[in-house]
């Protein structure tokens, strides 16, 4: 996916967010942006997180506006039950080592513009999932030049 170059590279630029553990950062070209979105606020409606290129900077300079992994407590224990496991040991241990992961793009960022179009890509977690399942995925599929749409089933 990426060079070794650009693997040192990362890893290097990473150790400047002490204290922030986060995703491994996109490999492509582009700098990601996301959002939430919610479409129709009903039975009909859609939920999900748009990932998509956004205008190139050092992504650890942005640190303070990426989004963390799991919005809320109750994803980690939706995880947790989902694996059949006793939620008041499995769930707090979960929300411990995954609670405050932050995903390395930025929030609300304005999407690049370009005189081309970007693919489009709808993903589907599947069966005990949620739209940050594949975060790292649509991450890197992003700073490729993708703008991905992962749902969050109802």
């Amino acid at each position: 996916m990426g060079s070794a170059a650009n693997r040192n590279e990362i890893s290097a630029t990473s150790s400047r967010c002490v204290g922030r553990r986060h995703l491994p950062p996109g490999t492509g070209p582009y700098m990601v942006g996301t959002v939430d979105v919610m479409y129709e606020h009903s039975e009909d409606g859609a939920f999900f997180r748009l990932y998509y290129p956004t205008p190139k900077t050092d992504i650890f300079k942005k640190y303070k506006q990426w989004p963390l992994w799991l919005p809320r407590k109750e994803y980690g224990l939706g995880y947790v039950h989902f694996l059949g496991k006793n939620p008041k040991v499995f769930g707090k241990l979960f929300n411990w080592l995954g609670g405050d992961v932050y995903v390395p793009a930025v929030w609300q960022a304005p999407m690049l513009r370009s005189d081309g179009k970007f693919p489009v890509l709808v993903l589907s977690h599947g069966l005990g999932g949620n739209r940050t399942t594949y975060t790292t995925f649509c991450c890197n599929l992003a700073s490729h030049g993708f703008v991905v749409a992962a749902l969050e089933h109802r």
